[in-house]
């Protein structure tokens, strides 16, 4: 069924009184289509004045109420941290820098009775814990524009996000800015109604759609509206994706949880980069090591493990106790089909005790004892303050790093541990800080056979201590990823900006 073009309410209005069809837009706009069918169309909802100067204060307070009772109340900073910054502040400020730019330009002429039904509307999204998540459209509503039908909305620069929506928000309801290019090379932004689903820029697309450009886009090159994509497809920005949500690796995906808290833990941030399997081992009372990785690669838990306090800061997530030899946990299927190519990552946090030798982390391997075969492997080795990885390859060559530096693994403290291969390069990292030289080397890493957690069955050699949060990845996380995956450990909760505002920087 086709419909008349979306004009703004005021050329609608005339275009109704032209056909005769109604009396007028006093109750609300009236669109026709064309087999002479009049459907009303209310246009943004209107409620309660909020003033501009209310708005942030306001949404704050929904976010950081939703924030106690749906992430249990987790903030940046620690109870006794002079600098710790509150929730209500954390977001009031990101607010003022992001949407209060919006709300006080005025070309975008906000609406103060939109204003409230759209916060009225975010404090039932807020109560709900956001399993409807917030939208840039329903926001952006709060805008009646100042464009009128062919206004001038140029944006000063086309490459600046926000100075795009802004002039995009200042064409009148029911308008697009589309953005041509003269004939000296300038851009040009004229307030048209939609007649296709052609687009001119990132944003000049209606609710449930995004633009897709091309990729050498400049003013002048129009891409088409397409709806916004499911989980699985390849994205570069979170309003591509129906979820609202583009992974770490630049795919769709389900909403995490503590996507909309003030701050991500440990275990939101792990699996906000995707590993393949990931086991934090605070179930070590029981006899399975469950994978929070989603693929379901649980391992069981060997000899006579306990759980004991876990080494992630602002967590009460246990960790493997390793009290004797056999203590351990083991992954009989192996994940060597999960490896889309030779790229990988390891990453394991363990404690040592003043007694504590050196021993197996992780390790891929099949038999016992002396007639082990191993492929890539973790140690604390080969002094018990150093680390070694060896990602041993199909051919049995060994491609080692080895730490050399005294008291890098003090007794009794929790060290963070993390070997990356990217298919040419091999690097370990201890405690967030990459140690010595990359080993550039090209090779097959063995990954067959099962993997161990914190043993090699038959052998003495082995950890006294606990071992916690091993995490597999079918890529060479980035330096960035393990300082990240460090801070958090070790600080607790890291603050975050609420995508809302993300999405307006």
């Amino acid at each position: 069924m086709t419909w008349i073009p979306n004009f703004s309410r005021t050329l609608r209005c005339s275009m109704v009184a032209t056909f005769a069809l109604l009396g007028g837009c006093d109750d609300g706009t009236m669109t026709m289509r064309m087999d002479g069918d009049v459907e009303t169309d209310a246009g943004p909802s209107e409620g309660r004045p909020v003033a501009v100067d209310d708005f942030c204060a306001e949404l704050s307070d929904h976010l950081c109420t939703a924030n106690r009772s749906c992430c249990g109340g987790i903030l940046p900073g620690t109870e006794d941290d002079e600098d710790r910054v509150t929730c209500e502040e954390h977001h009031l400020g990101a607010c003022r820098t992001t949407l209060e730019t919006f709300l006080r330009d005025p070309r975008t002429r906000y609406v103060p009775e939109r204003g409230g039904a759209y916060l009225d509307a975010f404090a039932g999204q807020a109560t709900g814990c956001f399993s409807e998540p917030p939208t840039i459209e329903a926001l952006f509503e709060v805008f009646e524009g100042t464009g009128v039908l062919e206004a001038d909305c140029t944006p000063a620069n086309v490459n600046d996000d926000a100075l795009l929506r802004i002039s995009q928000a200042s064409c009148g309801d029911g308008l697009f800015c589309h953005l041509y290019r003269r004939s000296d090379g300038s851009a040009q932004g004229i307030c048209e109604p939609r007649e296709d689903e052609a687009c001119s820029h990132r944003f000049d697309c209606g609710e449930g759609d995004w633009c897709n450009l091309p990729s050498d886009w400049e003013p002048g090159r129009w891409g088409t509206c397409q709806p916004k994509k499911a989980d699985g497809w390849e994205c570069g920005h979170d309003l591509e994706c129906a979820s609202h949500f583009c992974d770490a690796l630049g795919t769709c995906a389900a909403v995490l949880d503590g996507r909309y808290c003030a701050a991500l833990g440990y275990e939101q941030t792990i699996l906000h980069h995707r590993p393949v399997a990931y086991w934090r081992l605070g179930d070590a009372d029981g006899t399975t090591a469950y994978d929070l990785g989603g693929r379901g690669f649980d391992a069981d838990y060997l000899g006579t493990p306990s759980a004991v306090e876990g080494g992630i800061a602002g967590d009460d997530d246990g960790a493997l106790s390793m009290d004797t030899a056999g203590d351990g946990a083991i992954l009989m299927d192996g994940l060597a089909h999960v490896f889309r190519g030779p790229a990988m990552s390891f990453e394991v946090w363990f404690r040592r005790t003043a007694e504590s030798m050196t021993g197996p982390l992780l390790e891929f391997s099949e038999g016992e004892g002396e007639m082990v075969e191993h492929g890539v492997r973790v140690w604390n080795h080969n002094t018990p303050d150093n680390v070694h990885a060896n990602m041993r390859d199909t051919a049995g060559v060994n491609h080692g790093l080895t730490t050399a530096t005294e008291g890098l693994v003090p007794a009794e403290q929790w060290t963070h541990v993390v070997a990356t291969y990217d298919g040419s390069g091999m690097r370990l990292f201890v405690n967030g800080e990459r140690q010595g030289d990359v080993l550039a080397e090209s090779f097959d890493p063995r990954v067959e056979g099962a993997l161990r957690i914190g043993l090699r069955e038959g052998d003495e050699r082995q950890i006294i201590g606990a071992i916690d949060e091993v995490a597999i990845y079918d890529r060479a996380i980035s330096g960035g990823q393990v300082g990240r995956h460090h801070e958090v450990g070790q600080s607790g909760p890291r603050a975050q900006t609420f995508p809302l505002f993300r999405w307006l920087q």
